[in-house]
């Protein structure tokens, strides 16, 4: 973002909009129906292990995810109480932090354009200083207009798309952040995995959801 998008935020905030493009756009969001089937083995292999037997799981469960968090806390003795309070505001956390930085790149969208207008205005003025010398004219007069056309490829062709695409992928990573929430709690419970199916799936859109189990 430029300087005047800069101004509009504090320097933490736009630090974590790097962040979070790495984590929303660069990064693959586990598809919400193979996360739902992994949770409900998970809560299966819980039920027959105890949550101890968590922890030969770890290596299976995606690095720094919620899951992994719900996970090792269950595997701490935490409180059931005490992880989905720490969990759901980790959760709450994440959706602010992302909608600060779609609107950090909207707000560099809004402002990219007027940025290439200055630089068409000092091109202009270049180019009149120079009337008496033809030769810089048509130099001078490029960069008047090249300025323009940077300022809007940037706003329309890569901050807007970009920003779209952050909250798009954030509304991806909540519904699967809603589903290890709601495993962590059942698996803290120790819940069957049945119930674990079924609470997954009240989440999950109705062309996702699964069907490990058969109906009794």
């Amino acid at each position: 973002p430029s300087n005047p998008t800069g101004a509009c935020y504090s320097g933490a905030e736009v630090i974590d909009l790097f962040t979070s493009i790495k984590r929303l756009v660069l990064h693959k969001i586990k598809n919400p129906k193979e996360a739902g089937e992994f949770v409900v083995k998970l809560a299966e292999y819980s039920k027959k292990n105890g949550f101890l037997g968590l922890q030969n799981k770890e290596n299976e469960i995606e690095k720094d995810s919620i899951l992994q968090k719900g996970v090792k806390l269950i595997v701490d003795g935490a409180a059931i109480e005490e992880i989905e309070q720490v969990i759901a505001q980790d959760i709450q956390s994440k959706v602010e932090r992302n909608k600060r930085s779609a609107a950090i790149l909207r707000k560099a969208a809004e402002i990219a354009p007027a940025m290439g207008l200055i630089g068409t205005l000092i091109g202009l003025v270049q180019m009149l200083t120079e009337l008496d010398n033809p030769a810089n004219i048509g130099p001078f007069m490029a960069i008047a207009l090249l300025t323009t056309l940077y300022g809007a490829l940037l706003a329309f062709m890569v901050l807007t798309p970009l920003a779209t695409k952050v909250e798009r992928n954030s509304e991806e990573e909540l519904l699967l952040n809603k589903i290890y929430l709601i495993s962590i709690i059942c698996i803290g419970k120790q819940e069957s995995p049945r119930k674990v199916e079924r609470m997954v799936n009240t989440i999950l859109p109705p062309s996702q959801r699964i069907k490990i189990f058969k109906e009794e």
